[in-house]
């Protein structure tokens, strides 16, 4: 009995030792996994995004012509591929909240990255500056917002820029990495003053 009871004590305690070795095992394994992907995000590429304005003006009465450089630089240490730059100006109603942009900004990067097709040989290396001439106008459009009373067409707009760069690296090369930026919009009159609510086309809005 006594050397029967002693080879059991013997043999639990190896059992705790053994699953004491494995937990030990498990939470060296989490660790070294969290340690790679640490280093793989501190490996890849980072794309920073700013835009720097040349010209914005009025184009006649209810228009915006603007000329903006878009500057993508890679602060990461890989190469980012598949890179391009996209862009689009928003009309925001006075009335609309920052939730309701931020979702329109949001639904409209989801379309760009579903559209993305850059050719791998599109790639910005660690260091390197993309600068990304653009200009264009538009004609300020009716913003349509909803109210307690339903549907009303305002009378003006705030632009907003949208820009951002899509992207893949060479550790995720199935995912498409983005950065994006957006900025209020503004212009001056012919005193020097500035405009930031664009008046909208009466035409649009009826005889009121």
């Amino acid at each position: 009995f006594l050397v029967t009871s002693f080879g059991t004590f013997l043999i639990w305690r190896q059992v705790k030792l053994t699953r004491q070795a494995v937990e030990d095992t498990s939470e060296a394994t989490d660790a070294m996994r969290k340690a790679n992907e640490i280093t793989q995000e501190e490996q890849r590429a980072w794309v920073a995004l700013t835009a720097e304005p040349k010209l914005m003006r009025r184009k006649g009465v209810d228009g915006l012509y603007f000329q903006i450089d878009f500057v993508a630089r890679n602060i990461g240490k890989t190469a980012a591929t598949h890179f391009d730059i996209y862009n689009e100006v928003f009309f925001v109603g006075q009335s609309e909240s920052g939730q309701d942009v931020h979702q329109r900004i949001l639904a409209q990067i989801e379309e760009w990255k579903l559209k993305h097709w850059a050719k791998p040989e599109w790639i910005l290396l660690p260091g390197d500056t993309e600068v990304s001439p653009w200009w264009d106008s538009r004609e300020a459009e009716v913003i349509n917002c909803r109210t307690n009373m339903g549907i009303v067409a305002e009378k003006v707009a705030q632009p907003v820029l949208v820009v951002i760069v899509l992207y893949k690296t060479p550790s995720r090369p199935n995912a498409v990495q983005c950065s994006w930026r957006a900025w209020y919009l503004h212009t001056v009159d012919d005193r020097g003053r500035t405009i930031s609510l664009l008046p909208l086309p009466t035409g649009d809005l009826g005889p009121d």
